[in-house]
């Protein structure tokens, strides 16, 4: 796999367009396009059907009213046709001698398209999506329908699906980690900015169904270092992306496996206890299904896979429900009709929480979200996708940069993606930072932006004007959420994230200069971590406390004797902020001190001293021992919050401030966690994370973080070895 699944993933096919190519959707060359959705292992070449070079066009050029032109062209296969030479696949043939489906075609109504309606081999035969199933003008009979009755507006960004490449953990110019991932800033506190994370992509292992790494370079850890997130935001749900275009590719292993799985009941229940052991062991929360695409005769596809798929997600639902977790299952769609008619829509949704319908094209958007709407789909039961790169290519006259223009071929490969025709965001980005007399064009109808630069070379992309014409429209529909391909192609400053939010944006790990520690960000009310940082101090030089104490209108509240011999250092804190109680904790040969709940770290020392001292002052080996002080603030910030039972939630009027696993050790993996709520209009505490892993040698909270509670377990059901 590599790095540019995303065109797949946001359903934008190797596609033409009546040999015209639309803005947002640039996706096939005339010539010898690579495939820019492979995974970095193999290339497709694919050749436009018609015979001429390609041109640049946008949504109206192309009079793209109906779906069902977009598929792979293989070069055999030959997509022209006339009066005397009908499309090879039974499509109808449209006004340019290309085929294709819709009310687009129906310029010969000699060559009968659709075999189904009236023109089934069997009677009574519906057409697939419900749509037209002739080419003649009666197509004006099955007119483009509205969203399903009872359509409220929505908001999309109640609910955003950031998709990670786990390739990109190992990039060489642009690694991303999962703990990289990104934090909208508020006023007073940071959230997440993602509700869900679909990691992309597990594959599954041939012989025994199991789920495992799309490829030798994919570490395991990356799994748990995604899912870990959740230490941050106990909120954050993370979902397993099984499939990929790659993983049905010709001439592989795996492309026929969910094929032979679906068509099995054997394997559909050993398939879906797989999933189920391997969310179970990584933390997962949901399975989105990438099936690219069932029943496709240029993807494999066999004719009973539709009905198949079906009884695939009965059982998957079955194996969740039976798991007690609240495990959720979702599943990606081409926005072509041409791969979206094997999808039985109304039997997947019977199963699936919602579906993504990921594209970049507005135009596009409409038209595949009406073949939704044909077959009774409600839009609170699809998220929109929203691409976080670009498509280009090279003009083949440098003086003609409109939509309609001719291109040549791809566009030279990006810097970092190393890819011809696709560009990510921080690219695009680099780009327009480094040309600033470039002029960006905004095709309001398709809902892009564009422009030419370096002589030859153009590129269609989002921004936030973009973003935000999808989002209004998502929302009248009434759609449920929103998916990004993907969150690890924005750029450094979080661009893309704060277009589509509309608000500041920075990394998780940003606070902590990338490390895997968690955000410790302490803007919360009356809190005196900060206070107490800044009002105490410990001295630089060892003295004799009976000679030498504290600065003016300052307290001694303990010392440090760690290299002093007979004298220490004073800790001093202002009078009146100094808390009332401190005192090191740590002892033995490794120490490990750690403040209890309510404390906050101060010093570090191999020694300690006093006043109060949990072992003295003998030196440790290893670790170091911690001077601990109370937040005087503590009891009265915690007065409104409470822990949980095992599995249960916060109620409506108070804040999920903090998850853990176990804590009265009654909870077990079947009946879930416990939930730490507050009934407060601001958290009193925020990102509230677990510190510690194997031995738990390191599970101390940071000088600015106060403890709020201690457990071997943490936020796991496996404890500290």
């Amino acid at each position: 796999m590599g790095k540019n699944e995303g065109f797949r993933r946001l359903g934008v096919p190797l596609s033409y367009c009546i040999a015209i190519l639309c803005i947002g959707l640039l996706l096939a060359f005339s010539n010898h396009l690579t495939d820019v959705n492979n995974h970095g292992s193999r290339v497709h070449k694919v050749h436009l059907a018609t015979r001429e070079r390609g041109s640049l066009g946008n949504a109206v050029a192309t009079n793209y009213t109906e779906p069902g032109l977009s598929r792979l062209v293989d070069d055999e296969e030959d997509y022209t046709c006339s009066p005397d030479e009908p499309c090879f696949n039974g499509a109808c043939c449209g006004a340019t001698g290309v085929c294709g489906y819709g009310n687009s075609y129906t310029h010969y109504p000699i060559l009968p398209c659709l075999k189904c309606g009236m023109y089934a081999e069997n009677p009574g035969q519906e057409c697939p999506l419900n749509v037209c199933d002739t080419c003649q003008s009666n197509c004006e009979s099955n007119p483009q329908p509205p969203p399903p009755s009872g359509t409220n507006g929505g908001d999309i960004l109640q609910r955003v699906i950031g998709y990670y490449e786990g390739w990109n953990a190992r990039s060489r110019c642009h690694e991303t980690r999962p703990e990289d991932l990104p934090e909208i800033l508020t006023k007073l506190y940071v959230v997440s900015a993602l509700t869900h994370i679909n990691f992309a992509f597990a594959f599954v292992d041939p012989d025994t169904y199991a789920i495992v790494p799309m490829d030798d370079q994919t570490p395991t850890s990356l799994f748990a270092d995604t899912t870990n997130l959740k230490l941050i935001n106990p909120g954050l749900r993370v979902f397993i992306s099984v499939g990929g275009w790659t993983f049905s590719d010709n001439d592989t292993v795996t492309q026929p496996l969910l094929g032979e799985i679906s068509r099995d009941p054997g394997k559909r229940r050993q398939f879906a206890n797989q999933i189920i052991d391997f969310m179970v062991t990584y933390g997962f929360d949901g399975l989105d299904l990438d099936w690219e695409y069932p029943e496709a005769p240029d993807r494999g596809g066999m004719p009973d896979d539709t009905a198949n798929m079906v009884l695939l997600f009965a059982s998957i639902r079955e194996a969740f429900d039976r798991a007690g977790r609240g495990y959720e299952l979702t599943f990606t769609i081409p926005a072509s009709y041409w791969y979206l008619r094997w999808f039985d829509m109304p039997g997947l949704m019977q199963y699936a929480d919602w579906t993504n319908l990921p594209h970049t094209n507005l135009t596009e958007i409409e038209a595949a979200a009406q073949l939704l709407w044909r077959v009774g789909i409600p839009p609170d039961k699809v998220a929109l996708g929203f691409g976080f790169y670009g498509r280009s290519f090279t003009l083949e006259d440098p003086d003609c940069t409109e939509p309609g223009c001719r291109f040549s071929d791809a566009s030279r490969p990006g810097v970092c993606t190393g890819t011809d025709g696709y560009l990510a965001y921080y690219e695009v980005q680099d780009i327009l930072d480094d040309n600033t007399d470039i002029e960006v064009h905004h095709d309001e109808k398709a809902a892009v932006k564009y422009f030419s630069w370096d002589s030859d070379q153009w590129i269609s992309f989002d921004d936030q004007d973009t973003f935000q014409q999808k989002i209004d429209w998502a929302n009248e529909m009434g759609m449920s959420g929103a998916l990004i391909w993907a969150s690890d192609l924005d750029d450094y400053r979080w661009s893309a994230h704060e277009g589509l939010f509309g608000r500041e944006i920075r990394g998780s790990g940003e606070a902590s200069n990338g490390a895997t520690e968690a955000l410790a960000v302490r803007q919360t009310v009356d809190l005196t971590v900060s206070e107490l940082h800044e009002d105490c101090y410990r001295l630089d030089e060892c003295v004799n406390r009976d000679i030498v104490g504290c600065d003016s209108g300052y307290t001694m509240v303990g010392w440090d004797r760690s290299d002093c011999g007979e004298h220490s250092k004073p800790i001093c804190c202002k009078r009146e902020t100094a808390p009332s109680t401190c005192q090191w904790r740590g002892g033995g040969q490794d120490c490990n001190g750690q403040c209890h709940v309510g404390e906050v770290t101060l010093f570090e020392s191999k020694r300690g001293g006093g006043f109060e001292s949990q072992s003295g002052t003998k030196k440790c080996n290893r670790g170091h021992k911690v001077f601990c002080c109370e937040d005087n603030n503590f009891s009265e910030l915690a007065n409104d919050c409470r822990w949980t039972g095992c599995g249960g939630d916060c109620e409506d009027d108070e804040i999920d401030v903090a998850y853990a696993s176990n804590l009265n050790d009654r909870c077990t993996i079947m009946t879930h966690g416990m939930h730490y709520c507050c009934r407060t209009r601001i958290a009193p505490f925020e990102d509230c994370h677990w510190v510690g892993s194997g031995d738990c040698a390191d599970n101390t909270c940071a000088n600015d973080e106060i403890t709020l509670r201690r457990h071997s377990q943490g936020g796991s059901f496996w404890g500290c070895n």
